[in-house]
């Protein structure tokens, strides 16, 4: 028997992380960290849409609006979450990149 519900999420935390989701999921997303604060930015140039997540806060602006709203921890948690999985995909994606990179640079130099 469970002694706690489990929180349902609010409208505005489902379109939150719909929007995180459709963000990380575009390329021409920049994805930047402050590592110290704890913070993650996704930057959308084109739209001119940044998005920053941090501990129980989450942003959301463009020239003309700022959507600024306290979260439960819980919930940016998931969305820090989602970005580090993002961010870790990447990551491995750039090594396979450059190690590929470095095999072709070996066979060049004994090609010579």
């Amino acid at each position: 028997m469970r002694l706690f519900k489990k929180k349902i999420p609010t409208k505005d935390e489902l379109y939150i992380k719909d929007i995180v989701k459709l963000y990380l999921e575009n390329d021409k997303v920049e994805i930047k960290t402050n590592p110290s604060l704890q913070e993650y930015y996704l930057i959308n140039k084109e739209k001119q849409v940044s998005i920053l997540l941090s501990h129980g806060i989450v942003e959301i602006s463009n020239h003309t609006y700022l959507y600024k709203r306290q979260i439960p921890p819980s919930f940016s948690d998931v969305l820090i979450k989602m970005v580090n999985v993002k961010i870790e995909e990447d990551s491995v994606k750039l090594k396979k990149e450059l190690f590929h990179n470095e095999i072709d640079l070996l066979r060049t130099i004994l090609k010579q």
